[in-house]
């Protein structure tokens, strides 16, 4: 039975939980970012306590949005947000709790992760006094709902009506400042970097830039780096490549891109050294990648 991973990171005073399906997908990599850009946030505003990042990514696209500052308990870093019928009870749990301690808590539950929003949120928090008010919203659940209920989610933390004025506010200039300072999210032995700048990211190798749309799934091997924008499209980048190419997949599914040197077609035999396997998660069909010739060879289904 597959299990989601949680990644837990610290930058400065600012702690990040991530719970995914799977560590190669994009939203991983901008949390991180976000950890970056939120330590130096706090180190302009001259604010040394603790702050406790929750993200839940709901990678099947079956849950519902939710967004919860609270002045919580710090020592409580993951909240099971999609256990989303029991918010309100959890957090009276941690509310009560011994080991108590009170502090900034940005918990999100969403198919992404926005760093700019989130960034306006915790800068809000750092300049401004959080109440611990009860929200309720009602969700319709997308699957197995054959009676079309309605459920209540309760939860402690600022309003619904709140949240959404302070992310309609237009950016700050310290904001600004930070968003236009480059960010290295990813440095490869392959001589791959990767940056975040100007709420955009890119990528560098050999004197080459590479810009996706967007960054769906990040792979880095030490084979090279797979740089995906879309869920079937990407970029091959190693220190050997002279020109950017991008690649397309006819392996369809909603799970991240795995890479591997063993042929599970013929008894885990290792494939050329000049070639790897790229493989989807929960899907039995593999493509064959040259490492030399930058394309994919062949696809196994």
């Amino acid at each position: 039975m597959h299990k989601d991973i949680i990644i837990k990171k610290t930058y400065g005073n600012v702690k990040t939980t991530v719970k995914t399906g799977f560590k190669n997908y994009g939203e991983t990599k901008r949390v991180e970012i976000f950890g970056m850009l939120a330590k130096k946030l706090c180190e302009k505003l001259s604010y040394n306590d603790t702050i406790i990042i929750d993200f839940s990514h709901d990678c099947t696209h079956s849950l519902p949005k939710i967004l919860i500052l609270e002045y919580g308990n710090l020592n409580r870093e993951q909240l099971y947000l999609e256990h989303y019928k029991n918010l309100k009870e959890y957090q009276e749990d941690s509310y009560s709790n011994n080991n108590l301690e009170y502090g900034i808590c940005l918990r999100v539950l969403d198919t992404t992760f926005n760093i700019i929003e989130n960034l306006k949120l915790l800068e809000y928090s750092l300049r401004n006094k959080i109440s611990n008010s009860v929200n309720v919203d009602n969700y319709q659940p997308i699957y197995d709902n054959p009676q079309n209920e309605i459920i209540e989610i309760s939860y402690y933390g600022l309003s619904k009506e709140k949240i959404d004025e302070i992310l309609k506010i237009k950016n700050s200039e310290l904001l600004i400042e930070l968003l236009k300072s480059k960010v290295i999210f990813t440095e490869s032995s392959s001589a791959v970097k990767g940056f975040y700048e100007n709420e955009k990211f890119f990528f560098t190798v050999n004197g080459l830039e590479y810009f996706p749309k967007e960054l769906i799934y990040l792979i880095e091997s030490e084979n090279g780096t797979f740089v995906f924008d879309s869920p079937n499209t990407f970029v091959f980048l190693d220190s050997n490549i002279k020109q950017i190419k991008s690649n397309f997949l006819e392996i369809d599914g909603d799970y991240p891109f795995y890479t591997t040197k063993r042929n599970f077609f013929k008894k885990n035999q290792e494939v050329d050294k000049n070639e790897i396997i790229l493989y989807r998660g929960m899907k039995r069909a593999w493509a064959f990648f040259s490492l030399k010739r930058n394309k994919i060879i062949k696809v196994e289904k």
